[in-house]
């Protein structure tokens, strides 16, 4: 299963696998978000905003 994170306007796909829980599929998002801000130039990132309420449901 794949699975869509925003951060503002930009959506990050992540690969969930079985066992994952939300905290994991959070890591790998922010990572992914990461190396995407590092290889472009934003010049205006704006708000980002993030909210898991949940952190150790397994998906």
């Amino acid at each position: 299963m794949k699975v869509t994170v925003t951060f503002g306007r930009t959506g990050v796909v992540v690969p969930c696998k079985e066992g994952w829980t939300v905290r994991d599929l959070i890591q790998q998002a922010t990572q992914r978000y990461r190396k995407l801000l590092e290889q472009t130039t934003i010049k205006n990132l704006g708000s980002v905003r993030c909210v898991f309420m949940f952190w150790n449901k397994i998906l």
